[in-house]
């Protein structure tokens, strides 16, 4: 049995993660895929990235050097 604030606090946290994760991709479909490859690759310790395609995929794979 809970006291109800626990209850809403959790529901609380959730609401704020589902909107965060909206936000999220709202944001990042309005980029190009360049630019998100340009801003990853600005990140430090990021070297270079690859790009393979497959029939049905395109795949970016950004390597960052520990």
């Amino acid at each position: 049995m809970s006291d109800g604030i626990t209850d809403a606090s959790r529901n609380d946290k959730e609401a704020i993660r589902k909107f965060r994760q909206s936000i999220r991709k709202e944001v990042i479909e309005s980029f190009a895929t360049s630019e998100l490859i340009n801003e990853l690759c600005k990140r430090e310790g990021v070297t270079h990235y690859y790009e393979t395609f497959t029939n049905f995929r395109h795949h970016i794979l950004v390597v960052k050097e520990e």
